[in-house]
């Protein structure tokens, strides 16, 4: 003990220590008690509900990624419907106009087919004719050569 007088003395330290130590110590617990106690609760009252809300960010960004999961999942559905709808009405409708083209084409041909046979009849007929000018002709040069 006669050590730290010694250190005490060494460093200046006199019977107003005492009083300085009191005024410190009893500010620190006034301060402690009126400022400290209640800066601590605000901390830890922050500190839990900053805990809390990462929690609760936390459930609100995996509910967002379900929400957006689903909101992809519908647009894809969407999407596969709408395409399966062109394609059955673009199907619909090549089958329709190929039916409408064969018949047309159909049409077309027995159309043709009734021209070329008229065509025919006609150069038949014509050819008939022609024919009986030949023999006319061939047996009036026959009867002029004899003639002669």
């Amino acid at each position: 003990m006669d050590t730290v007088i010694q250190i005490f003395v060494q460093l200046g330290v006199d019977r107003s220590f005492i009083f300085q130590f009191a005024i410190v110590a009893s500010v620190y617990f006034l301060l402690k008690f009126l400022f400290l106690e209640k800066l601590q609760n605000i901390i830890e009252l922050r500190e839990e509900k900053t805990k809390g809300l990462e929690g609760k960010a936390e459930e609100d960004f995996n509910r967002i990624e379900k929400m957006s999961q689903e909101y992809r999942k519908a647009i894809s559905d969407a999407h596969k419907e709408a395409n399966l709808k062109m394609s059955n009405a673009k199907a619909s409708l090549e089958q329709k106009f190929a039916q409408s083209y064969k018949q047309s084409e159909t049409e077309m041909n027995v159309y043709f087919e009734k021209l070329k046979e008229e065509n025919n009849q006609e150069i038949g007929k014509v050819k008939h004719e022609l024919m009986k000018e030949v023999d006319q002709l061939s047996d009036a040069l026959v009867s002029k050569v004899v003639r002669q």
